[in-house]
């Protein structure tokens, strides 16, 4: 399975704002994770960290 690399190129800068948005996403919430508090109560759901 050859990709060509003008394919991926051409890939990369149609989608480059979105990859980058989507990484940005998930180190927000993976900091927010890291530095919060830790939740003892079962009512709240824990979506990140």
């Amino acid at each position: 399975m050859s990709v060509d690399r003008d394919a991926l190129r051409a890939w990369w800068l149609r989608n480059r704002r979105r990859v980058i948005g989507l990484l940005l996403v998930c180190a927000f919430f993976f900091l927010l994770g890291r530095f919060s508090q830790n939740t003892v109560s079962p009512l709240m759901c824990k979506i990140y960290g």
